[in-house]
């Protein structure tokens, strides 16, 4: 890929990224820095840039996050040892969202992947699939099983009649 076309896929594809990162890391630093990281996997890798490279791009930037959480726990495992929190933490605020947002929080990591991906990243359960690396058919059936679940939290809940989450499609 040459530099022309790895730009106009930068230009095409940045923003659906930094969005992705910066709904899984909270941070719009951290997400940012993800974000070129991805971006960089992207390049070194240009040779394996499918013709439809979004969801390749998640899935890219999955792999980031997940490996900058693996450093994350990794350094506060060593500061715990060591006796002392790592520098520059911070306490989280402790916010209080919203009854939908507090039932998705509640589902398992897996789970928030699967509803994430097609909810606010807005693929088709066949690129989903792609990120996650698995078959179609196994991620429709994670899909189900999601939304069953986030369902079943949110049945709890008193919502106003009408609303699109608690309605099947």
């Amino acid at each position: 890929m040459d530099r022309e076309a790895f730009e106009a896929l930068w230009h095409a594809h940045y923003g659906d990224i930094l969005a992705f990162c910066l709904r899984r890391l909270g941070d719009r630093q951290e997400a940012a820095d993800a974000t070129a990281d991805a971006f960089l996997v992207a390049w070194r890798r240009s040779d394996e840039i499918p013709e439809h490279a979004r969801p390749w791009l998640y899935g890219v930037a999955l792999n980031v996050i997940a490996n900058r959480r693996r450093g994350e726990r990794r350094r506060d495992a060593l500061a715990a040892k060591l006796g002392h929190a790592p520098a520059g933490f911070e306490a989280l605020s402790e916010e209080q969202p919203g009854e939908v947002l507090a039932a998705f929080r509640k589902l398992s990591p897996g789970d928030q992947e699967v509803l994430s991906l097609v909810a606010w990243e807005e693929l088709t359960p066949a690129e989903a699939a792609k990120v996650l690396s698995i078959p179609p058919a196994r991620f429709s059936v994670r899909l189900h099983r999601a939304r069953r679940r986030l369902h079943s939290r949110l049945a709890a809940v008193d919502l106003p009649s009408g609303n699109p989450i608690t309605e099947a499609r």
